[in-house]
């Protein structure tokens, strides 16, 4: 499975006035093996661990026994504030969505994994590292400013601008 978060939006940040903007990107993909108990409840195990047998030989990643280094999986379960009780997840069907719980959470994305979603996800999270550094470039020379300032419809369409936003 591959889990995608977005971290939280605190919209105290993002009370931008006349005088000042601010903005963060939170973007976090990890991929996991789930498997639920006969109990109902689930477990989850790291996709694959790398250790280091003796400092002078290779690396050594293992998918090995992943029952045995597994561990409880919660991150979907959720707290009714009525009954103050941890209501368990029976029943998960991919792709599936966890809800935002308060205003600065953003949804989190629970999707069967796939080799190909996978490098295009670690892609995705190099090209926000390279729009940062972009934008830094950008800002090192009046030259670069004054693009930055004509060509902004370029670097971002109206179409892709307002996605995320609530409505």
């Amino acid at each position: 499975m591959i889990e995608i978060g977005f971290g939280y939006r605190f919209h105290a940040s993002r009370d931008d006035d006349k005088n000042s903007i601010s903005r963060e990107v939170n973007f976090q993909c990890k991929r996991y093996w789930l498997a639920q108990k006969i109990d109902g409840h689930w477990i989850s195990a790291d996709w694959d661990v790398t250790t280091w047998p003796d400092a002078r030989k290779k690396p050594v990643t293992e998918i090995g026994d992943r029952l045995a280094r597994s561990q409880k999986f919660t991150e979907l379960d959720s707290y009714d504030r009525h009954t103050s009780q941890t209501v368990v997840l029976k029943n998960l069907k991919l792709p599936h969505t966890k809800k935002r719980e308060d205003r600065d959470e953003t949804p989190t994305y629970y999707i069967p994994h796939d080799e190909s979603l996978w490098a295009a996800l670690r892609e995705l999270a190099g090209r926000i590292d390279t729009l940062q550094d972009k934008i830094i470039e950008l800002l090192g020379s009046t030259e670069h400013r004054n693009r930055l300032a004509a060509s902004m419809q370029n670097l971002l369409p109206e179409s892709t601008k307002d996605a995320g936003k609530e409505k």
